[in-house]
């Protein structure tokens, strides 16, 4: 690996440090495979509804709750720093991945009680694509927690096609158990952060 390339890697590194985005984004898991669940489990239409809409406004206000979150807490303590914005093809290939899993979670939410091969295959895809995401991340922030983040999305997404979950099932399932151990991670990150860096304003009047 070139030293440019090293350098790029540290700076969307710096981004993950403090792990706000981990434990926003394990929050918001925990809450969609949440609903998801229990959705599966009951006859009630509005939580499955729940869930779709809940997705929806995450993707929608999650960049903007994170960023505030880091002017809150980040910026004061080690300055400002604008995550670089991905490459061509580094957005070309997030947005392929990105539509098959939908497109893979719309067709799994018809088919549902298809055959287990079915079941196999679109379990197969989601997760896939799920660890794919992860993966490019870890290799593009040198974050090494995601390359944790993306085995345990693997194990999730096997002991689902195990268990004979439908596809819709089991990625709540994956979301659930991605999102608490991301949440928790990404929280005990946040608070050695916080306990690493005072306030640079408040070490200045002292």
């Amino acid at each position: 690996m070139d030293e440019i390339t090293e350098i790029q890697r540290r700076t969307v590194g710096y981004w993950f440090v403090d792990g706000i985005t981990e434990t926003v984004a394990g929050t918001a898991m925990v809450l969609i495979g949440g609903l998801q669940l229990l959705a599966s489990t009951t006859t009630n239409p509005y939580l499955d509804h729940a869930a779709t809409a809940l997705l929806f406004v995450v993707c929608l206000t999650a960049g903007s709750l994170i960023r505030a979150l880091k002017e809150r807490l980040t910026y004061p303590r080690t300055g400002y720093l604008a995550c670089p914005p991905p490459g061509w093809r580094q957005r070309v290939m997030s947005i392929l991945v990105a539509a098959v899993v939908v497109l893979t979670g719309v067709i799994a939410a018809d088919h549902s009680e298809q055959s287990s091969a079915w079941t196999i295959v679109a379990l197969t895809v989601l997760t896939t694509g799920i660890c794919a995401l992860l993966t490019r991340r870890a290799r593009h922030s040198a974050t090494r927690r995601y390359w944790l983040y993306a085995a345990l999305a693997m194990a999730a997404g096997a002991g689902s096609m195990a268990a004979g979950l439908d596809p819709v099932t089991g990625v709540a399932v994956l979301l659930t158990v991605l999102g608490t151990v991301s949440g928790i991670l990404g929280a005990v990150t946040l608070a050695s952060y916080l306990h690493r860096h005072p306030v640079l304003n408040a070490e200045a009047k002292a």
